[in-house]
């Protein structure tokens, strides 16, 4: 995505910050001075970057807009401001500076705990114009002040660095799961058939009826049925060999490039994050046709994948009953409650058939 601050033809150039769609990102502060654009990146620790310009030209009044905005960024832990601040006369050894505006912006600093990380010449008459200031300098590495590759279109330097963040990943645990291989089935059934599920069917309330039903039913399984330990897999399913070898490729660039940086490695390494990015696409796309493909003979495989994609989890949708539609819960509960009353008497309840049918629709459900 790109964030791009539009204003009039006789205004300065438009600053727009360019995040890639592999980022979550956020354009926000849509009320901010045109000099400035924000974009949040949507990390499991939001980082906000912000690029500023400031004309050589503008005058004291719109500087202090800009400042006074970037003062009411402070909310944000983690800060990023970067861009062409136009303030030749600060001295970023010691933050001393001659004119009114540039006071005012470094006092801009002190109020945010912002730490400016350039340390040489961004234009090439010398002077350090353009700055990244942040309020995590821990996080931001090889930074690159590129004297060749833009001066042939501009008079300023190309300003490189990156920016690591915690990730924060899911601690997979192992599940128990029924190991029906080893069941005995024999003991199960004559288990149920012992204990009569009359006391269920005389309670009154649906949901103790449930609750004493499962109760009954989960003691059969545990008794009879051994568990196993289900471990889950660290990778999604489509990460094949040859994705696994370009991700330990790519690391061991970035390790190289931390130690001896250069503008080779870092185009090197942009190349081979872009064709992993499309090769990884391209495997998940080709897994999920293969699930679509396979549905009729393995549609388990296709409802566990859209299990853990899904944030929410899947429930029954609207209903047609009788050309009306159902939406209300309990509406829809009532209705299958009086269909599957219909269906099953009784005297057929305990059947061998139907237990089957029990055993695998609880397979179903997780282990309480």
């Amino acid at each position: 995505m790109h964030a791009r601050k539009e204003r009039s033809t006789n205004s300065p150039p438009d600053s727009v910050p360019y995040t890639t769609n592999t980022i979550p990102s956020n354009h926000t502060n849509n009320s901010a001075p045109p000099e400035v654009c924000t974009v949040e990146l949507a990390l499991p620790s939001p980082i906000l970057i912000c690029c500023v310009y400031l004309s050589p030209s503008c005058d004291v009044s719109r500087s202090v807009e800009v400042f006074n905005f970037l003062r009411s960024l402070s909310k944000y832990s983690q800060l990023i401001i970067a861009g062409d601040f136009n303030l030749p006369d600060i001295n970023w050894n010691s933050l001393s500076c001659s004119s009114s505006v540039s006071s005012s912006f470094c006092d801009t600093i002190f109020s945010l705990n912002l730490v400016q990380l350039v340390d040489e010449a961004t234009h090439s008459c010398g002077n350090i114009l353009d700055l990244v200031l942040t309020t995590i300098p821990g996080s931001i590495h090889n930074l690159f002040v590129d004297h060749l590759t833009c001066s042939s279109v501009s008079d300023h330097y190309l300003i490189t660095f990156d920016v690591n963040t915690p990730s924060k990943r899911k601690s997979l645990k192992p599940s128990l799961t029924y190991d029906y291989s080893r069941a005995d089935f024999n003991e199960l059934e004559y288990f149920f058939l012992d204990n009569s599920f009359k006391d269920c069917f005389h309670l009154i309330d649906i949901n103790s009826v449930w609750s004493s039903f499962k109760s009954v039913f989960f003691k059969g399984c545990s008794n009879f049925i051994p568990t196993v330990k289900k471990h889950p897999k660290s990778t999604p399913p489509w990460v094949n060999p040859d994705i696994r070898h370009r991700l330990k490729c790519v690391k061991t660039l970035k390790r190289s490039l931390v130690q001896t940086p250069t503008q080779t490695k870092m185009f090197k390494l942009s190349c081979m994050e872009t064709e992993l990015q499309t090769l990884i696409l391209s495997a998940k796309l080709t897994y999920e046709h293969y699930l679509i493909s396979t549905f009729h003979s393995n549609s388990k495989k296709l409802f566990n994948h859209l299990k853990s994609i899904s944030t929410q989890k899947l429930c029954i949708g609207t209903i047609i009953h009788n050309s009306s539609l159902v939406t209300d819960s309990t509406h829809k509960a009532d209705l299958f409650n009086n269909y599957f009353n219909s269906t099953f008497t009784r005297s057929s309840f305990f059947s061998l058939q139907l237990m089957n049918y029990l055993l695998l629709l609880f397979s179903l459900v997780p282990l309480r």
